[in-house]
């Protein structure tokens, strides 16, 4: 696999992480805004309160965006069972560790949520497939490329934990594309992680030396 084929891996894990990742940005900032005044307690009457899964949908984007970067870096394989097994660790990589990281941001003040989810969904990445070198290589990738990712959100004061829903339409927009951002540079990350693998794996493949590295 040439550099070409590499580059393949960092465009899908760029595209996969950055439609995932903007989407999840939607629900936590724009989404909020256009609900939350439907069941916002005024003057009038009191309104109901809202539904449950409208309450849920900013903290289960995050699975989706798993899923969908996941399945981005699976689609690169070229095996339905691969990319739906990458699609699964995703979700529930950057699900969980989503719900994990939250909760130490909110009793103890852990700012490294970006970073966290990085670790933790790079690392079940790498646990669906099989591979051990891949598990700490996903891990380190995920780390470094959400955690870069993360910093930038952070000092534009766009962290993963979002903002507040009352803001102008233009400051949410702008949340949401520095969410993108953030999945771009981490599902790049994460794509030029297994683009390596896998040129290793074909390269070890072609020579009985490699095989032995």
């Amino acid at each position: 696999m040439r550099a070409t084929g590499v580059m393949r891996f960092v465009i899908f894990g760029a595209v996969g992480f950055g439609i995932g990742w903007a989407v999840a940005g939607f629900f936590n900032s724009g989404f909020i805004a256009i609900t939350a005044p439907m069941f916002a307690s005024g003057p009038g009457p009191r309104l109901e309160p809202p539904p449950w899964w409208i309450s849920l949908m900013p903290y289960l984007s995050w699975f989706f965006a798993g899923a969908c970067g996941g399945a981005a870096l699976g689609l690169t394989l070229r095996s339905w069972k691969r990319t739906t097994a990458l699609a699964l660790a995703g979700f529930v990589g950057f699900g969980v560790g989503f719900f994990l990281l939250f909760v130490l941001a909110f009793l103890f003040g852990f700012p490294l949520v970006g970073v966290g989810m990085g670790a933790f969904g790079g690392i079940l990445l790498g646990l669906a497939l099989a591979d051990w070198r891949g598990v700490v290589l996903l891990g380190l990738a995920g780390t470094v490329g959400f955690g870069v990712g993360g910093a930038i959100a952070a000092a534009l004061g766009m962290t993963v934990l979002g903002i507040d829903w009352d803001q102008p339409p233009l400051l949410l927009v702008l949340y949401v594309l520095v969410q993108a951002m953030v999945g771009l540079i981490g599902g790049a990350s994460l794509g030029a992680a297994l683009g390596y693998m896998e040129t290793r794996k074909l390269a070890a493949e072609r020579s009985p030396d490699l095989r032995r590295v």
